[in-house]
């Protein structure tokens, strides 16, 4: 396949995942975010003074918090996912996994979880053939689905994965995605889940703050960010009031679990580390049943 047509937003992921990884106190800990990266940033990543001139200064100052968020929410998942893993078996499902790393740093997890990769099949094929290239297997638990989980049925296509099971919770992992979605859209997602789960199972997603999709809002870099993601045909058109959300998951039919604010984030993953944390994005955790 071309390098080319892997996601922008992908690739952008694994690059933060890199950088933090070369930070003194890592949020994530990626070791793996690195390998999976093309030419030129693989070279800028893994040089010093190219990692944080153009990282650390320009792209990290032209969008504040940027590669916090990145490697916070993924914590966060990965964190939720050990702890229902220590109880019982537990589905992994990583909705647009881009380069994610997880199937190869999952560890003692191996016997107690199975992980479902699912994105188009370009950023899937160019993943698949990294993993070759650094002679690296996919565990056996781990499976690739290919579909446009935005457009397709998300309960179709999973129904139609013969290693998946429907009577076997499942935690869902959805980052990076909902300013791009309508709101609608983005329940009918969480909603269809629902119903096709067991009880047990959660859904993770995070969000920005509504200003930053309105024009309205006072953090730095916001409007930058705004205009970037327009420019690369990836508008922002969906922010949540994190003070209504919880009564618009309700309305919905949708249990709460907790909603992480950026202060919160800070005090759990940045204490020590030198990596700007997000003021803009939070994380969310549903129950689905």
């Amino acid at each position: 396949m071309k390098e080319e047509k892997i996601s922008v937003t992908a690739l952008g992921v694994a690059v933060a995942r890199a950088y933090d990884n070369k930070s003194r106190f890592p949020i994530l800990g990626d070791s793996y975010a690195q390998m999976l990266l093309y030419s030129p940033w693989d070279t800028i990543v893994k040089n010093r003074f190219l990692r944080r001139l153009v990282i650390g200064r320009f792209f990290n100052r032209l969008f504040p918090g940027i590669v916090g968020l990145t490697c916070a929410r993924s914590r966060y998942v990965e964190e939720r996912l050990r702890r229902k893993a220590s109880v019982g078996p537990i589905q992994y499902v990583i909705l647009g996994a881009g380069l994610d790393s997880f199937l190869l740093r999952q560890g003692e997890l191996t016997d107690r979880i199975k992980i479902f990769e699912i994105d188009l099949p370009a950023t899937q094929n160019f993943k698949l053939r990294k993993l070759r290239d650094m002679n690296l297997t996919v565990p056996d638990n781990a499976f690739f689905i290919s579909s446009d989980f935005i457009k397709d049925d998300i309960a179709e296509t999973l129904a139609a994965c013969p290693d998946y099971s429907k009577d076997e919770p499942g935690l869902f992992g959805f980052l990076g995605m909902t300013p791009y979605l309508k709101k609608e859209l983005i329940f009918k997602i969480i909603k269809t889940l629902g119903a096709f789960c067991p009880a047990g199972s959660e859904f993770i997603f995070d969000y920005v703050e509504e200003g930053m999709v309105t024009g309205k809002s006072r953090y730095r870099g916001a409007e930058r960010l705004k205009k970037s993601t327009a420019r690369r045909g990836e508008p922002m058109i969906t922010g949540f009031n994190p003070d209504v959300l919880p009564s618009e998951l309700k309305d919905a039919g949708l249990e709460l679990i907790e909603n992480v604010s950026p202060c919160e984030q800070n005090r759990r993953y940045f204490t020590e580390s030198d990596i700007e944390h997000s003021e803009y994005n939070y994380i969310c955790a549903l129950k689905l049943k």
